[in-house]
């Protein structure tokens, strides 16, 4: 190629330790066609001729240069020259509205503050170097991205696709709509119960109102449900002293494999009521209060602690630091409380703990704020939540519900129900390349470390 003409689309500054693929990068650029040409670039060991001014040929190459890619490495961070070429493109757009500075991320590195607030493209994963690629050529060509051309999309293989200019096909992401084949761990809101008493229980019950109005005031009712005229529960009713014992008719109690009632589908909606019973106790057992969601009979309930919780802020570990949540925030007019909303699933012959979480308001710490505010509210709160933090609250709540951070145990009167306190994980033969958390720190059972703070008083959403 003649290097001789004036024309220069990116100047590359690099350190020795990064030469090789600088001169990877350089290739791939220039041979690039744009407008019958093809793209160009300030290549030191290739612009330099023995004899040159090495200094006069630089000031040349950043004046000319319609772009600046700067290498990023440990190495060059440290080193004179990419310093000082680092530090006049910046100069020459510092706010970084024209776009003409662009930070190439070679390993892993503390980028300067000056470079921080610019996309850069990624060329950590040699894997990936096709695509960042393509990133850079639809930019040096003032082509729009492709729709998919994201850090975290997989570019299999670049393709010809037609431009303005028919004589200059632009690299793109091909069947980018398709996913990407790889093995990825996925991880959601579903947790599995790993088990569940072996046994349910029934006998007719005596009364013709609910079972409930037998109990004195103030006596524990374990959960239990009724249907067809007969109460269902996890307590042996066979024992003498059993919870329901002047409840329930003694001549007619029977029992019946927990498995069973999975094949029938109106069996495992009552498991799931009988189930879901199970949550309220556990609920209120740790002093969590009740807010239903609607006036439908089975409406949505979220938990959550009023003002009178001593436990104000909870230190928790999201990775391998102690993060703080508070459960009750004081705000001017309101208080928010970080609530959750739990459901039993059955799914074949697995039973799952449904965790979503969200907030309640009150006026005072106890009287709940309902209607159009309290939606505005949760709008406000829930729209500045993005995944990562939605997922780090539905992680917190199973870790504060469990006893040791492994385990949640939920008491359904002398039986209980035992439920991973992990994420249920899942693997999938396709995915989003990049698009990857690190689920090493889940596996983790921290103990509990609960700490009392002084409630805020500006507003927001509360700590994260």
């Amino acid at each position: 190629m003649d290097r001789s003409d004036g024309i220069v689309d990116a100047f590359i500054s690099y350190q020795s330790a990064d030469e090789a693929f600088a001169k990877k990068l350089a290739e791939g650029i220039e041979a690039h066609p744009l407008n019958g040409r093809r793209l160009k670039v300030f290549f030191a060991p290739w612009d330099i001729k023995p004899g040159d001014n090495i200094v006069e040929k630089l000031n040349e190459g950043l004046d000319k240069a319609r772009f600046y890619l700067i290498v990023l490495s440990p190495e060059a961070l440290k080193a004179d020259w990419p310093t000082a070429e680092r530090a006049a493109a910046i100069y020459s757009d510092p706010s970084g509205r024209l776009g003409r500075v662009i930070p190439v991320l070679r390993r892993p590195c503390s980028i300067p503050p000056l470079l921080r607030f610019r996309n850069y493209a990624d060329f950590r994963d040699d894997s990936r170097y096709k695509a960042e690629l393509t990133r850079l050529l639809c930019t040096l060509t003032c082509q729009p991205l492709p729709r998919e051309c994201t850090p975290l999309a997989l570019y299999r293989e670049t393709l010809q696709r037609k431009t303005v200019d028919s004589q200059s096909p632009l690299l793109s992401l091909g069947e980018s709509w398709k996913a990407d084949p790889m093995t990825e761990e996925i991880r959601c809101n579903l947790f599995l119960a790993e088990s569940v008493p072996p046994k349910i229980w029934s006998a007719p019950y005596l009364l013709t109102g609910p079972p409930a109005v037998c109990f004195h005031p103030g006596t524990p009712i374990p959960p239990h449900i009724t249907r067809e005229r007969r109460l269902f529960t996890f307590v042996d009713l066979s024992k003498e002293n059993n919870a329901f014992k002047g409840v329930v008719e003694d001549y007619d109690v029977r029992s019946i494999d927990t498995k069973d009632w999975f094949r029938d589908e109106d069996h495992a909606r009552w498991l799931v009521n009988l189930l879901n019973w199970g949550i309220t106790k556990h609920c209120q057992k740790i002093g969590l209060r009740t807010y239903e969601i609607g006036r439908r009979p089975r409406s949505k309930k979220r938990f959550y602690y009023d003002k009178d919780v001593i436990m104000k802020k909870v230190k928790w570990p999201v990775s391998d630091r102690l993060s703080p949540k508070d459960l009750v925030i004081e705000y001017k007019g309101y208080v928010a409380h970080r609530a959750v909303e739990l459901k039993f699933d059955v799914m074949g012959s697995l039973v799952f703990l449904k965790i979503n979480t969200g907030w309640v308001f009150t006026f005072d710490g106890y009287r709940p704020i309902k209607g159009p505010r309290s939606k505005l509210l949760s709008t406000r709160f829930l729209s500045s939540q993005k995944n990562t933090q939605n997922f780090n609250e539905i992680r917190f709540w199973a870790w504060f519900l469990s006893e040791d951070g492994k385990k949640i145990k939920m008491d359904f009167g002398g039986t209980h129900v035992e439920i991973d306190a992990k994420p249920l994980p899942a693997t999938v033969a396709v995915g989003v390349f990049g698009d990857y958390r690190d689920f090493s720190q889940i596996d983790r059972g921290p103990p509990k470390i609960f700490e009392e703070s002084a409630v805020k008083e500006d507003a927001g959403s509360g700590s994260e």
